[in-house]
């Protein structure tokens, strides 16, 4: 019997149920009912990404771009070069563009504990802020990724560009779980870019989410591949 064989259709059944490319760095951040889990992976893991809307999540708030406007907001992927995945994206700015509506935080509810995104040019001023119904669990930036040695595992950028100001220049799709069921995407309103005022956009998209019978497919894969797997060992 050839047990790498034997453990394959586990491993590709939990990788699924995960949401994650098995290329993924994972990291923690906080503990007990504070503790957010996540995990780093380079670029969109689907075929296409979208605006989180479209997506399949619950949303309010924020915008809706379908390209890139320099050097207001840039798409997701372009600094990983799949940007062509992206066909629309969430995004949250410290100007009025696409539209006014830019200017507010992104907020998406009706979460069970786990929240996935490609987070586009990820910036120190990017926030993503985890809570339980009213109470804050916990907050990641941007400074939070690239302080992770996940980050480093991937080989991004640990510096800030000089041009860039608080710009990593990296996109990487991100899968967080945790005690949480809304998560608020915002960003700080200006910063100076070459001694300019300039406004920070938080761009975000995601690959569809899964319906319940995908799930439910999901579960029977890996209770398969474990029964198998079982009944491999007895021989």
């Amino acid at each position: 019997m050839n047990f790498r064989t034997a453990a394959l259709p586990l491993a590709i059944a939990a990788t699924l149920a995960a949401g994650i490319a098995p290329e993924a760095q994972a990291f923690t951040i906080g503990s007990g009912a504070t503790q957010i889990n996540g995990a780093l992976s380079l670029g969109c893991p689907a075929a296409v990404c979208t605006d989180l809307k479209t997506a399949g999540y619950q949303v309010t708030g924020g915008d809706v771009a379908t390209k890139s406007v320099a050097p207001v907001y840039k798409t997701p992927g372009e600094w990983e070069g799949d940007s062509s995945k992206v066909t629309s994206y969430s995004l949250t700015s410290g100007e009025a563009k696409p539209t006014a509506a830019a200017l507010t935080d992104i907020v998406v509810t009706s979460l069970n504990n786990k929240f996935s995104f490609y987070w586009g040019s990820v910036d120190t001023h990017n926030r993503v802020q985890f809570f339980l119904g009213n109470t804050l669990v916990n907050t990641v930036t941007g400074t939070t990724l690239a302080g992770t040695q996940d980050w480093k595992n991937l080989g991004l950028n640990t510096s800030k560009p000089t041009r860039g100001g608080g710009n990593y220049r990296e996109d990487v799709y991100v899968d967080f779980t945790g005690i949480f069921d809304k998560v608020v995407l915002s960003t700080t309103p200006f910063r100076y870019h070459d001694g300019v005022k300039d406004g920070v956009a938080f761009e975000v998209a995601a690959t569809a989410v899964p319906e319940p019978s995908t799930l439910l497919m999901v579960g029977g894969a890996l209770a398969l591949a474990g029964k198998m797997k079982r009944r491999q060992l007895a021989e």
